[in-house]
């Protein structure tokens, strides 16, 4: 029989609803009306009332204590014979049982006694002691059931006993359907003499019901966990022989961080739905580490074999495993901040955990699916923060505190000994955006090359520069700019550059805080242009030492540009008019690197140049996390700078001595010997890298060479500084092919305007 709650129905579901809205346990002793709260409420005695001098049975469990035990479930198979089944107190199969922690005190002031009965499967049991119900948000009470316990010695005052569930006590939540839920347990004292207060009998706590809580009949059940078909149990250990994944906190704290990057509309990242949008993304990266701390080995087979399991990325060149893991950012009350897409794995033996771990890892991720994928018993496989998609993409979210949430085999797409701990949350910090562009207060400012006003133009409603037309009234910039001026079809000709130039002229003075590679250009004005460049504040023919007419190798093609290294201090740019009484409107950009050590590759108008260096031992190593791959420290990397020319120009990189100069096929002989990896960077040195403009390894373990090929857009008109860093992959140690001799060749694709 069901014994009804003595606890009013409104409060009760009062109550669990509060529980649920909070989110929080309860705490200990807290109960419908609890002691010290809710005078005169329900059966609780009166203000002024004598102490209670019956019998008094209270939860000595907290609700913190239930809460942990709701968390597992035991298998338990009944079969025909059972006397639980025989009694009609269990179905036959496999059922899901909790098992829970119950522990009474008698709080009065009389000793409590014994009331037994003789229970259908033998031996003598306090029938119906406890009440175990189930109650959903709404306070539908999804399942009820009376728990027989084993008999209870008698308690004097102040003494505690833990009940022992009979065979036919048992709470079976199999048929519960999944989702959230409060956990009752209610005492009834009147089987032990009596219960002088009802408002301590009922112990709450938050239970959720997941999805697949069922054990099939083809199934195994192994020392209470059920073990999916054909998984045998481990005669050691009593269990199923299943693998058992876990998310390593520790890593996974270790290595979050907050970055900037862009996405082409072509990029893998767009492709796959792991940023919400192309363009400037702001994103949390980090790396996941899963460690298989089960008894068995966690076996996907070969990718081309279970196309059940695993697609093939166009992008990445390689099978993944789309349901491996779900990313999540949660602000501190739970609710979702972000939300990461579903990642794909390639899993793999990675690192050996354990001692008695298999000595090498057996799993691989060929690119062509025929190397068995999956993660050995002992070992781990971690998919590094530097990875495509490994991230979050957090452009938008407000800085403040937040949860990382890693949860791995979230669709339980292969059978674990524990599913309970596939899930880690690390505290995170989300900083403000950098890179957010903050409106200044008083509007645009004009001619510093700069959006001040955030609506995506550089000096928008600013009237062009005009009258800087000598060395003596230039105008100033500090830094990297875009300059927009105009000359007059009348201004006279006050400075003669070495490479002509007859018309009018703007005159910019601007300064480089250190040496560092920096590129000018004029492309953009209305009027055919020259730029010369002279050191210091003067334009002194005799002092220039830059001068350039007609840019990108094209004659008459309206600008032109400087790449190359110029020191600290101050300089002065100056745009001419190439044709005398021509005036127009006219652009200087000036674009700063940061780096002094960098060699220059190409310029714009060179489509193709080969150079040959060697990589050696070095301190300086900048390779990006973002890139794909991972070299390790590897010997000292090199950077390289180049620029395009205005549009969209395409650029192809290689050191795998396999392109065309000089319109003849590279000999074998001067190919690159060593491991290398190959980033193209935007603009600075140091600087993200251009999407879709990394590569380490052509084919990862056959060609390890890189090759990188790309269509660049520069600012403003299209032209632009880029860098070409290489690096050695590896350990420094010849025999590992870290460093060597490598020759690295460019070729540019004529400008599509």
């Amino acid at each position: 029989m069901h014994r009804p709650s003595r606890v009013p129905v409104v409060a009760a579901l009062t109550a669990a609803l509060m529980v649920v809205a909070a989110g929080c346990p309860v705490v200990e002793g807290t109960t419908d009306g609890g002691e010290g709260e809710g005078e005169g409420e329900g059966e609780g005695e009166g203000e002024g009332e004598p102490p209670r001098s019956g019998v008094d049975l209270a939860w000595a469990t907290t609700s913190e204590q239930l809460e942990a035990a709701l968390q597992r479930s035991i298998w338990r198979s009944y079969g025909p014979d059972h006397c639980e089944v025989v009694a009609g107190c269990a179905v036959e199969g496999a059922r899901a049982l909790l098992s829970v922690p119950a522990v009474v005190t008698n709080r009065g002031q009389a000793s409590s006694t014994a009331s037994v009965n003789t229970a259908a499967c033998g031996g003598d049991v306090v029938p119906a002691f406890v009440s175990a119900r189930v109650v959903d948000r709404d306070g539908n009470v999804a399942l009820a059931v009376d728990l027989d316990v084993e008999p209870v010695p008698a308690m004097a005052p102040g003494e505690t006993a833990a009940l022992a569930f009979a065979a036919c006590g048992g709470i079976d939540i199999t048929d519960v359907p999944a989702g959230d839920y409060v956990f009752e347990l209610e005492v009834f004292g009147e089987s032990l003499g009596g219960d002088d207060d009802h408002d301590n009998d009922v112990l709450r706590a938050p239970f959720v019901i997941v999805d697949g809580l069922e054990c099939p009949s083809s199934a195994t059940v192994c020392g209470g966990v059920c073990c999916p078909a054909g998984v045998g149990c481990d005669e050691a250990d009593g269990g199923c022989q299943l693998p058992d994944l876990s998310v390593d906190e520790v890593a996974l704290a270790a290595t979050v961080a907050v970055q900037e990057q862009a996405f082409s509309p072509d990029a893998c990242a767009i492709v796959e739905g792991c940023v919400d949008a192309p363009g400037d993304r702001r994103v949390l990266r980090f790396s996941t580490t899963t460690p298989n701390l089960g008894n068995a080995d966690l076996v996907m087979g070969r990718p081309r074999d279970r196309p059940d399991l695993f697609s093939f990325s166009d992008c990445h060149g390689h099978y993944h495993f789309d349901q491996y893991a779900d990313y999540r950012l949660l602000t501190l009350d739970g609710a979702v901040a972000a939300r990461g897409h579903k990642q794909a794995f390639c899993l793999i033996d990675l690192e050996r955990r354990t001692d008695d771990a298999r000595r090498t890892g057996q799993f691989g991720c060929s690119s062509d699916g025929t190397e068995p994928q999956g993660i050995s018993e002992g070992w781990a496989d971690t998919y590094g923060s530097h990875l495509d998609c490994q991230w979050i993409d957090i452009t938008g979210v407000p800085e403040g505190e937040y949860l990382l949430e890693v949860h791995v085999n979230p669709q339980r797409i292969f059978g674990e000994l524990d599913f309970m701990n596939n899930v880690a949350r690390v505290p995170v910090t989300i900083p403000a955006d950098p890179n957010r562009c903050q409106p200044n207060p008083a509007g645009e400012v004009c001619h510093n090359g700069r959006d001040d006003d955030c609506d995506g133009d550089i000096d928008d409603g600013c009237a062009p520069v005009t009258g800087a037309d000598s060395c003596e009234n230039g105008f100033s910039v500090d830094g990297p700019a875009l300059v927009v001026g105009e000359i007059a079809a009348a201004d006279p000709s006050s400075i003669t550059p070495s490479c002509g130039g007859a018309g009018g002229e703007l005159v910019v003075h601007f300064n480089t805080a250190s040496a560092n590679a920096v590129y000018l250009s004029t492309y953009g004005s209305t009027i055919d242009t020259t730029l010369s460049i002279f050191p210091g504040a003067t334009c002194v023919p005799a002092d220039e030492v830059y001068c350039a007419d007609d840019g990108c190798g094209v004659a008459g093609a309206g600008g032109a540009h400087y790449l190359g290294l110029l020191g600290d201090g101050a300089w002065t740019a100056v745009v001419k008019a190439k044709n005398a009484g021509e005036g127009g409107r006219v652009q200087l950009k000036i674009q700063h690197s940061g780096c002094a050590d960098a060699q220059k590759l190409a310029g714009p108008g060179e489509d193709a140049r080969v150079v040959s260096d060697v990589l050696a031992d070095g301190v300086r190593d900048q390779t990006s996390p973002t890139c794909l791959g991972g070299c390790g420290a590897g010997a000292s990397d090199e950077l390289w700078y180049l620029a395009t020319c205005p549009g969209a120009s395409r650029v192809r990189l290689t050191t795998c001595g396999d392109g065309v100069a000089d319109g003849a096929a590279r000999p074998d002989s001067d190919e690159t010997r060593f491991d290398t990896l190959l980033e193209l960077r935007d603009g600075n040195c140091i600087g993200a890298p251009v999407p879709g403009a990394c590569n380490d390894d052509v084919e990862p373990g056959r060609i390890l060479c890189s090759t990188v090929e790309t269509t660049l857009q520069g600012t403003g008109a299209g032209d632009g500084l880029w860098f070409a860093l290489v690096d050695g992959c590896g350990v420094i140690d010849a025999s590992q092919g870290a460093r060597g001799t490598y020759e690295l060749l460019v070729e540019q694709a004529p400008s599509q305007r």
